[in-house]
């Protein structure tokens, strides 16, 4: 039984144009699994939040895959998406709040 709630795998975030490229996420791998507690840290400017914007979808990042569930999040539309980002209150979702801490928050 496979109990990974979320698999991010190669994921990628590059700003900027040909000339000034700066890679906010470069390659991050990693799963959580049922039950797992997971702390993203570094200093600013290293990217914490790039990536939860990736994951909680406000972003979309470059290169890499990210699934929730075993369900690939990139081409979630209209209601499963709203879904996922928990809009709908009968559905599970995520909650992601930013403060002293950046806090990504899974829920069945």
């Amino acid at each position: 039984m496979n109990d990974t709630i979320l698999q991010v795998d190669d994921i990628q975030k590059i700003y900027g144009n040909k000339g000034t490229l700066t890679k906010a996420v470069d390659h991050i791998s990693f799963s959580v699994s049922k039950g797992e507690f997971l702390g993203i840290m570094g200093s600013s400017g290293s990217g914490k939040s790039t990536l939860l914007n990736c994951i909680a979808t406000v972003i979309q990042p470059d290169g890499g895959r990210i699934r929730m569930k075993g369900r690939e999040i990139q081409s979630l539309k209209g209601k499963k998406l709203a879904q996922y980002r928990g809009i709908s209150w009968h559905h599970g979702g995520l909650w992601f709040r930013e403060n002293h801490f950046t806090e990504l928050y899974f829920y069945d």
